[in-house]
């Protein structure tokens, strides 16, 4: 259906959600895979997650960018997009847990509360850069702690922003949603959609292939 305007998409991003997203939209993506750094997405002192994840989609887009045009020759002219999701909760952000213990401590706090997910995404082609941000509240329903500490046995928690994944056993918890589903998967596809086009990277076509 969507019909992408160049050979390629560079997605610079191992998420194998935000992949499935773009995929599931019928483009061609390559992914990107960039060597790791040591202080990766850093949070500055009073810092709004708003900021935040805006700030560290668009970083990882220009070292994508510097990446690309040092070491991966061929594919200087291809799009990149990068993307980033944040939980906050009453305005402190909650990223990805490095231990179970942690992972059990964030789905304490989030537990019969609503909390805010930012999703951004970034995309860079030739000498144009833009991006988007969606916001979206998410509301968990009330667990016995036995069944938050079953989840975090599960292993599902770790990697993920929040120390949940609302497309696996999470799913069970979350009483409602307000914004974009798959903004808190990890890719907001409508937005992602309407920016790709605003770029002129991406136009619909028919049945036939033919554009419309």
């Amino acid at each position: 259906m969507w019909h992408l305007h160049t050979s390629k998409l560079l997605l610079a991003s191992e998420s194998p959600r935000r992949l499935s997203l773009l995929k599931q939209l019928g483009l061609n993506v390559q992914v990107l895979r960039l060597p790791p750094q040591e202080d990766d997405e850093p949070v500055f002192d009073n810092e709004c997650p708003e900021n935040y994840v805006s700030r560290t989609c668009l970083d990882k887009n220009f070292r994508a960018r510097a990446y690309v045009q040092q070491h991966q020759h061929g594919l200087e002219n291809l799009p990149i997009l990068t993307g980033d999701t944040t939980v906050a909760l009453q305005g402190e952000i909650l990223g990805k847990p490095e231990s179970p213990q942690q992972a059990l401590q964030f789905l304490r706090l989030l537990n019969g509360q609503t909390h805010d997910v930012f999703s951004a995404v970034a995309v860079c082609w030739e000498d144009d850069i833009d991006y988007i941000r969606t916001h979206t509240k998410v509301t968990f329903s009330k667990q016995p702690d036995d069944v938050l500490k079953q989840y975090v046995k599960s292993g599902e928690p770790m990697g993920k922003a929040g120390a949940y994944a609302i497309q696996g056993l999470a799913a069970a918890f979350i009483a409602h949603i307000e914004g974009s589903y798959t903004g808190v998967v990890g890719l907001p596809v409508y937005e992602t959609v309407t920016l790709l086009q605003t770029m002129d990277l991406i136009s619909c076509t028919d049945s036939n292939g033919v554009l419309t």
